[in-house]
């Protein structure tokens, strides 16, 4: 809702009200009686966020400089569902887009270049952040081969920036589309300061990588005057990336909708119904944008001087959230928490891929000594369900702070306590639950975990 929508709506509210004659002032009574207040929301007052008096950060922004399709890493997420495990029951969901799969191959002697790589990306990101699924078919990856720096590349055309070889050529050794970079311009392509016309050049080549074939004529371009990024021509092209009639370009292959930004990947844990924990949980938000300004400011999707990066935004926010009441500390005696274990599960995200992954969480507490030891191991990464980095137990000492919050002295994990209840509503255990969040940037991990006690 913008600001002009909301500035005429209240003015027509203040234009009825006014309607039929002056204003005049509100008597003694209506001022005391509120007679003239059309609608209040009400309900509970919001509460103390249960974990404010947290040393640890919940959520972090990353600059996506590698362009990381989180995508790859949290595919079919969706199909998990609600999945018991106990008294848990997990759940995960994805933004569900095509995933461009781009297998990079570099010349002999040429190293890999990562900034050369997430421009590529990028450029197939503009695709496939409208793309839904593949008609037909089930899977959602589409692979491209991305040759870079070899010899004859493009024909051995000098002033090519990039070209594609078609998958169905039956010269082509692989049968998959080939993004190929001569080695001249391969230099021009990784570099941050290219100009905003090569990301569009890149976005035009993936699109014939993404059997692009124009809906009327069936050619491989769309004609110069449409001005479509997929003209011929470069600089043809009004705005960087494809434009609704590009997609219908694609739409003999692929199912297409509007862009998303952000793109949303996560999971969580749901509580029994009995717990005063509600749920628990990690996601990932991808922010990718293009400033389309040529409208607005005469910047122009081929501008030689106009910098990619000035005019793309590519972040990644990673949270984790633990959610509900928890009990108050007063209710937490040293007879309810005792010498006690709780053990459970954690759900995170690796923050330099974000990928997900899981492992288990175990606290316990000496009665005398009221310190929390907090160990998480286990670790797999979910996205190929192999051992996480080898990262040894992670292990914390925990303790209570004026706000009832539990955590470490250098506030990379914090715990709470909630209680469970019989059927009939009474309190079996204050501290049957425990739960929190784990924010450890030395190993690169952020998410929440849940833990029940041992009897």
């Amino acid at each position: 809702m913008n600001a002009r929508f909301l500035w005429t709506a209240f003015c027509a509210l203040l234009l009825a009200a006014c309607s039929g004659g002056p204003m005049v002032p509100l008597t003694a009574d209506e001022q005391r009686n509120h007679s003239h207040i059309v609608h209040a929301q009400t309900g509970d007052a919001p509460t103390k966020i249960a974990y404010a008096g947290s040393p640890v950060s919940k959520t972090v922004a990353y600059i996506n400089s590698a362009a990381i399709e989180p995508g790859a890493s949290w595919l079919g997420a969706n199909d998990i569902g609600a999945q018991s495990y106990g008294r848990w029951t997990v759940n995960a969901g994805e933004t569900a887009r095509i995933v461009p799969r781009l297998i990079f191959d570099y010349a002999p002697g040429r190293r890999p270049d990562p900034e050369l790589e997430a421009q590529v990306r990028r450029a197939f990101k503009l695709w496939t952040r409208h793309l839904t699924g593949v008609r037909g078919y089930e899977f959602r990856t589409w692979t491209t081969i991305v040759e870079v720096g070899h010899q004859g590349a493009c024909g051995g055309d000098s002033n090519a920036l990039a070209c594609v070889w078609d998958a169905t050529d039956p010269a082509n050794p692989h049968g998959l589309p080939i993004l190929q970079i001569p080695a001249a311009q391969a230099a021009l392509v990784a570099s941050a300061n290219s100009p905003i016309t090569l990301l569009s050049t890149l976005a035009h080549e993936a699109g014939h990588a993404l059997g692009y074939r124009h809906p009327v004529t069936g050619q491989p371009h769309a004609p110069s005057s449409s001005r479509q990024l997929m003209s011929p021509y470069s600089g043809d092209s009004v705005t960087i990336g494809p434009q609704a009639a590009d997609l219908l370009g694609v739409g003999h292959t692929f199912w297409y909708g509007a862009a998303l930004s952000p793109e949303y990947f996560g999971w969580w844990l749901d509580a029994a119904p009995t717990s005063n924990l509600r749920s628990l949980g990690s996601g990932v938000a991808r922010h990718f944008d293009v400033a389309e300004v040529a409208g607005s400011t005469g910047v122009a999707a081929n501008s030689v001087s106009v910098t990619s990066d000035s005019l793309t935004s590519d972040y990644v926010k990673v949270s984790a959230w633990v959610d509900d009441t928890p009990t108050p500390p007063e209710y937490l005696g040293r007879s309810e928490l005792g010498s006690a274990t709780w053990t459970g599960f954690l759900l995170a995200v690796d923050t330099s891929d974000y990928s997900p992954v899981g492992g288990r969480a175990e606290l316990s507490m000496d009665l005398s000594a009221l310190r929390l030891a907090a160990t998480f191991d286990n670790f797999v990464s979910t996205a190929d369900v192999e051992r996480w980095a080898d990262t040894p137990p992670l292990r914390y000492t925990l303790t209570e702070n004026a706000s009832g919050v539990w955590h470490d002295s250098l506030g990379r994990v914090d715990a709470r306590f909630f209680a469970e209840f019989t059927p009939s509503g009474t309190v079996a255990d204050p501290a049957y639950t425990a739960a929190g969040h784990l924010n450890d940037k030395r190993v690169g991990i952020l998410g929440a975990y849940g833990a029940t006690k041992e009897d």
